[in-house]
């Protein structure tokens, strides 16, 4: 199969308007990304969630439309806990048909490569997409990519991890053991990057376009304000990826 790069990218946090969110020029952050990401060649650009800055506004939906509608490569997205589904297929082209009603949950074929995408916007995986990605996994002999929105285990960030974890993450974890074509697990949420170990599993934060956080201490903290993404080379065997900034 013939190799792909896909670039991730998570947590824009779009206004509606156009005014900063805490602080920070959101537009101008991802706008800065997105012409990087126009220089790079590239199969695929994810989305990965949290989208909208605060609970789904639709202005924030239209904005990024109108700002990707001419990107060279297929543009996914995907639902976060700050994004409503209701308000994103009205505002943005969702290119796939979910697999399970009432969520935004669907796989996507790239080269040949299988792409599975879940929907963690409650903060909760559902017992229907658990279903649905053992199930859907079973018909791949190939090795899946999996994208989800919160991470399925607890990431060593003590604010993220005790505060605004993915509440069944145990549960999940359990799942994902069980499913041997899943190596890879690509998250955002955390508004930072790492990359976790844990059984014979990888899991990589992608950092946001909006502002990175700091991961030790209970208390919010601001580790610096300068956008992130991700990108990944697969080839179905052997996968590299990088985060990379924009620097002022």
């Amino acid at each position: 199969m013939k190799p792909i790069r896909i670039a991730q990218v998570s947590d824009v946090h779009i206004s509606p308007d156009g005014a900063p969110v805490r602080g920070v020029d959101v537009r101008k952050q991802l706008l800065c990304v997105l012409n990087k990401l126009r220089t790079e060649t590239l199969d695929l650009l994810v989305l990965s969630g949290d989208l909208a800055a605060h609970d789904g506004e639709a202005g924030a939906y239209q904005w990024i439309q109108e700002n990707v509608q001419d990107f060279p490569v297929p543009v996914l997205y995907m639902v976060g806990n700050h994004d409503r589904l209701e308000v994103m297929q009205q505002h943005l082209n969702l290119p796939v048909p979910s697999a399970v009603p009432g969520v935004y949950c669907f796989a996507y074929s790239l080269e040949q490569h299988p792409l599975l995408f879940l929907d963690t916007g409650d903060n909760n995986l559902s017992e229907a997409q658990m279903h649905w990605l053992r199930e859907t996994c079973v018909q791949y002999q190939e090795n899946c990519l999996l994208f989800m929105h919160h991470p399925p285990l607890h990431c060593g960030c003590d604010y993220m991890d005790n505060h605004y974890y993915l509440h069944n993450r145990e549960a999940v974890w359990a799942v994902l053991q069980d499913i041997p074509n899943i190596q890879h697990i690509f998250c955002g949420h955390y508004h930072t990057d790492r990359n976790l170990s844990r059984d014979g599993k990888q899991v990589y934060l992608t950092p946001s376009t909006m502002m990175q956080l700091g991961t030790s201490g209970e208390k919010f903290s601001l580790e610096h304000i300068s956008p992130g993404w991700r990108m990944i080379a697969w080839d179905g065997v052997q996968l590299t990826t990088h985060t990379h900034y924009c620097r002022s």
